[in-house]
């Protein structure tokens, strides 16, 4: 029950006041299947995957993990209510640069800051309550969270997005990197 890769993945928790199961398990030599499903009616599942990579599945778990956690898990406070808050400002004006032509390549251009020891359950929060989304990047020896943009642009537009976000996150006082891939 629930072990890929030699590690649980395994999780029992609320979800808007339901009693859930989180759970990867191989179901047979090569098919992994990651399940989210109430714990009291196990007829009512919320959602399910099938991959045959382990790391996939890990990633799918880890993904589905986030989505069904019932947030918040504590008030934010310091330097995290104040992360939220200037999300929500930085948001606001890449909001507002989201116009014009969506030439050029498309990419996953986004802003990116320093936040070494940070602990990752709370940016997670304070950008889910921003409304926004982030990811860990380990960049050197730096710890970076790269936020999502509000944009549906993918190629200029996103361009613009990301550097208008940069720039206030910049004139905010923190350690800023332009995150930038091509697809």
């Amino acid at each position: 029950m629930g072990y890929v890769n030699g590690i649980d993945l395994h999780r029992e928790m609320m979800y808007r006041g339901r009693n859930i199961i989180l759970d990867a398990s191989y179901i047979d030599n090569d098919t992994i299947e990651i399940m989210c499903m109430d714990a009291e009616d196990s007829t009512k599942e919320y959602e399910c995957k099938r991959t045959n990579d382990p790391d996939e599945a890990e990633r799918i778990y880890g993904s589905i993990r986030y989505s069904y956690s019932d947030q918040p898990h504590k008030k934010l406070s310091g330097k995290y209510a104040k992360l939220r808050d200037d999300l929500i400002k930085v948001l606001e004006i890449g909001r507002q640069h989201d116009q014009g032509e969506d030439g050029g390549t498309c990419n996953f251009d986004a802003p990116s800051i320093v936040g070494n020891g940070w602990r990752e359950s709370m940016v997670k929060q304070a950008a889910k309550e921003a409304g926004t989304t982030v990811r860990k990047w380990k960049l050197y020896s730096d710890t970076r969270w790269v936020f999502g943009v509000p944009t549906m642009g993918q190629g200029n537009r996103r361009c613009r997005v990301s550097e208008a976000m940069c720039e206030v996150l910049s004139d905010l006082g923190y350690d800023v990197l332009e995150y930038s891939a091509m697809d």
